[in-house]
């Protein structure tokens, strides 16, 4: 189980120094919003290659059913999609995928 003692604990905060200049500060939020079984993680951003071994990471520490939710993604490239298709094929749940995530989901 993750190690968090209540509901809406950000995890984990992705930054890109060489943006802070020009004010993107956050490339992707990575929040508890239910601990229980199935632990829920809401990505909030931008996922990139970069962030891939930071959510992996994080959903191997949940140690349950995790879904995920992607109500406020705004973009995956392909390594962050690939993450995606790969989780959702083991099992991952998924809450808020849009449209378009959802097409770019069922894509290979």
């Amino acid at each position: 189980m993750i190690p968090l003692r209540s509901r809406g604990d950000v995890l984990h905060d992705t930054i890109r120094l060489d943006d802070w200049a020009a004010g993107d500060v956050m490339t992707l939020r990575i929040a508890l919003t239910n601990q229980r079984p199935p632990v829920v993680l809401a990505l909030a951003g931008r996922l990139s290659g970069e962030e891939v071994p930071v959510v992996s990471r994080t959903i191997a520490e949940a140690r349950d059913q995790v879904i995920l939710d992607l109500t406020w993604l705004l973009s995956a490239d392909g390594e962050g999609l690939q993450l995606l298709r790969e989780l959702k094929a083991r099992g991952t749940g998924f809450a808020g995928v849009s449209p378009h995530m959802s097409l770019l989901l069922a894509q290979s």
